[in-house]
């Protein structure tokens, strides 16, 4: 009698663990659903802010080279009378606006690649359901890992 009513306990005990683990368990799909949705909120708004930084940098490169256009009409039209740069120093300031110049294009066309790459993802991500790959249970568990 005594084994039968130590084997009702365990089975009490070994219900009352899977109640509980199963508890868990559902707190933690709910947690992890919650931070899917929010990965998936501040991808679109990086994808947004780097969207708009490309926008904004474009602009500055358009900016930049009808202000180059202007200030070689204004010189090259101006002669040597007042309002002009000195002689001297029109070939640093160009070069240097001409750098200028190269660097916001890469920059724009860098960040292009990284709207692209971000779209990429986040339609990935769309059709998959945002799966998180999670790491294998300990070796002591009878579950196997998820397939990778």
């Amino acid at each position: 009698m005594v084994i039968v009513e130590a084997g009702d306990q365990a089975a009490g005990r070994a219900q009352s663990e899977q109640q509980e683990l199963a508890a868990a368990e559902t707190n933690h799909d709910a947690a992890l659903a919650g931070l899917k949705r929010k990965e998936r909120h501040l991808q679109e708004a990086l994808l947004a802010a780097t969207q708009e930084n490309t926008t904004l940098l474009s602009r500055i490169a358009e900016l930049s080279g009808r202000q180059f256009y202007l200030e070689k009409e204004l010189n090259g039209d101006g002669g040597g009378g007042g309002g002009g740069a000195a002689p001297g120093s029109q070939g640093p300031a160009l070069r240097a606006e001409l750098e200028e110049r190269a660097k916001l294009i890469s920059i724009v066309k860098l960040q292009g690649q990284e709207v692209d790459a971000l779209k990429a993802e986040v339609n990935l991500l769309r059709h998959k359901g945002g799966h998180v790959y999670v790491p294998p249970p300990p070796p002591d568990d009878a579950q196997q890992p998820p397939p990778m």
